[in-house]
């Protein structure tokens, strides 16, 4: 189990919706939560409000995190002033809902940097603390469109990224069940949660998430050292989908609008 009382947890895009929700929540167990983003007066405002109702004021760098040099010296300011980082949680996202002949190529690059390169280059540097203390935990914000067999119309980068950011936190677990067990790991991979980040996206069936409930099931798998977070539970499925014909899992997933809901998009770039 993953006490996080008075533990350094980084929460990047903590300006976002999802991650203030998992700050606050945090926050009020007792971590010593650090808020990552690009967006210095929204962060200031997250922070502002997790402190209103903790009494924790968190700890705040704005930074862009596909910025090695600011991530390096981020991370130095963190083990200074509140510790080595013990809980990771890579949150941080961008998407575009677009046909992939629409998309610009630096909005295509965008999203696999952020979504995935990020990620992966930040865990590398984090990953030498908890080994050494064979203990921690490392949260991947994933998607549902991460996992094998799922793609949506529209999502081409997005669904690459976050494929990516499932590959590698996948293969991270298994490095560490040889060079440290103890380090706990939850992969979470939701549908659309209603969050600004898919604004406009109408799905027929199941209908987007609402924040509250997967910021607590998120938040419930890291004290329970819950390996995956699959909402809601017709995700569960997927992997019995995968064994059936094609054309099969097309009608299935036509009918319940899949392909058709980012027709609508009016989201925005950051989570």
């Amino acid at each position: 189990m993953t006490d996080v009382a008075g533990r350094t947890v980084l929460i990047t895009g903590g300006a976002g919706q999802l991650g203030r929700a998992l700050g606050l929540r945090l926050a009020a167990r007792g971590g010593q939560v650090v808020l990552w983003d690009r967006d210095g007066p929204a962060l200031q405002t997250a922070a502002d409000a997790i402190a209103e109702a903790t009494g924790a004021a968190p700890w705040t760098h704005a930074l862009d995190i596909t910025d090695t040099e600011q991530v390096d010296a981020a991370l130095a300011r963190v083990r200074s002033e509140v510790g080595a980082v013990s809980v990771l949680v890579n949150n941080a996202g961008v998407a575009s809902g677009s046909r992939l002949v629409d998309l610009d190529d630096a909005t295509i690059r965008a999203q696999l940097t952020v979504n995935a390169l990020a990620p992966l280059l930040l865990t590398k540097r984090v990953l030498p603390d908890l080994i050494a203390r064979d203990s921690g935990h490392l949260v991947t914000i994933a998607s549902a469109v991460g996992l094998q067999g799922v793609g949506i119309a529209r999502l081409s980068a997005y669904v690459a990224s976050k494929r990516a950011a499932v590959g590698m936190h996948e293969a991270v677990r298994h490095e560490l069940r040889q060079d440290a067990p103890g380090v706990a790991h939850t992969l979470v991979c939701p549908y659309f949660i209603d969050t600004g980040m898919f604004r406009g996206t109408r799905p027929r069936w199941p209908p987007m998430l609402a924040l509250e409930p997967v910021a607590d099931a998120v938040v419930g798998a890291i004290e329970q050292d819950r390996p995956l977070v699959r909402m809601p539970w017709v995700i569960r499925l997927v992997g019995l989908l995968n064994l059936l014909p094609t054309a099969v899992t097309d009608r299935i997933s036509d009918a319940m609008g899949v392909h058709r809901a980012l027709e609508t998009y009016e989201g925005r770039s950051a989570r």
